[in-house]
């Protein structure tokens, strides 16, 4: 379930006819923007075992310019978008192992992430196995609402760039 976060800038049209206007945007987007999502996005796994790789990807349009930051990582995206309850089946002979003392690294809400916690006996479910679900965590929704405020200065700042060095 990969996730993407796209930031769009919509400004008047007569901006995109002149190419400073759009380089000053861009270069935002990509030196500020993009490097900082990417920043929160991280900070969102620091107790994994396993961290996702996160992108970027600018795109121009004749009247529009986005930038996304997106990771492919499954696993990334169930956390995001969260797991009803559901069961485990047992495949094969290969049967689920787990502790029951568990602390998720996440939590719904926060962008910080700590180290998931382990403890207790190791149990073996020979039989399916009822998983209780999580919550989501919703972390592009957070991020965005994180860095919108910096978002909006970033591509003001470039905005006023582009018209006193035109």
């Amino acid at each position: 379930m990969p996730l993407s976060f796209r930031v769009n800038i919509t400004v008047p049209k007569i901006m995109f006819k002149d190419k400073k206007w759009v380089d000053n945007i861009a270069d935002i987007m990509n030196d500020k923007a993009a490097p900082r999502l990417k920043e929160l996005f991280r900070g969102t796994t620091f107790g994994w075992s396993e961290h996702p790789s996160f992108r970027q990807k600018l795109t121009r349009r004749a009247a529009s310019l986005s930038m996304e930051v997106y990771t492919t990582d499954a696993n990334y995206g169930l956390i995001n978008a969260g797991s009803p309850p559901h069961r485990i089946p047992k495949t094969g002979s290969t049967y689920m192992r787990f502790r029951p003392g568990y602390r998720s690294a996440t939590k719904a809400g926060s962008l910080i992430s700590n180290r998931a916690y382990r403890s207790g006996p190791y149990y073996t479910a020979f039989v399916i196995t009822n998983h209780p679900g999580f919550e989501p965590r919703k972390f592009n929704e957070l991020v965005g609402k994180e860095y919108e405020p910096d978002f909006r200065k970033d591509v003001q700042e470039a905005i006023n760039n582009a018209a006193i060095n035109r």
